[in-house]
């Protein structure tokens, strides 16, 4: 009878041990999946779609902080459009409601964004530094409900290996006959030879 308690005890050991065991692996698997890379966004979408009404709806009255639905004033906030497709062997990095900053390249350094505001309206300069390795190829630069516009560096335009900096550079006209404010603006990033 000893040996029978001895070895229903054991196994209520191994059962407890194997529980635990089981309960570690599927946190550890959950908590790997949940940060893990998802995409190629500096900001997740959910994050994003929660944007300040000043910056994506018309009339901003009412507005000034990030809402998750509209409030009564009318005032809604609205899902940005999905990261744009780069050329084959680009790097996307996206920059939400863009401001000056020290911007991260995946797996290479940083680049320099400044935004300033001209009597015409918003405008952005990039700076990639030679030891980042990188050149863009194409920046998107969206502002509001004006739009996108592309710029392109190629050897059309003189620049086969793209630019590693330009500016002042500006989103689409708005309706006002003003540079759009900037609500997103997307860089297509090459690795340089040099």
């Amino acid at each position: 009878m000893r040996v029978a308690a001895r070895t229903k005890t054991q196994s209520r050991r191994l059962s407890w041990g194997a529980g635990l065991a089981g309960v570690g692996l599927t946190a550890s698997v959950a908590f790997g999946l949940a940060v893990g890379p998802a995409s190629a966004h500096a900001m997740p979408r959910a994050t994003q779609a929660c944007t300040s009404c000043k910056t994506t709806t018309q009339p901003p009255t009412g507005c000034s902080t990030c809402q998750t639905k509209p409030p009564a004033s009318g005032c809604g906030c609205h899902t940005p459009p999905p990261p744009p497709t780069c050329p084959a062997g680009t790097t996307a990095v996206s920059v939400i409601n863009p401001m000056t900053r020290s911007v991260a390249i995946p797996g290479d350094g940083n680049f320099q964004l400044t935004v300033s505001s001209t009597a015409q309206g918003q405008v952005f300069s990039f700076s990639i530094p030679t030891s980042a390795h990188r050149a863009a190829v194409r920046v998107i630069v969206t502002g509001g409900t004006a739009g996108s516009s592309v710029v392109t560096y190629d050897s059309s335009n003189g620049h086969p290996e793209g630019i590693a900096a330009d500016g002042p550079l500006h989103a689409p006209v708005n309706s006002a006959g003003k540079f759009a404010d900037l609500t997103r603006i997307d860089f297509c990033l090459k690795t340089t030879k040099y």
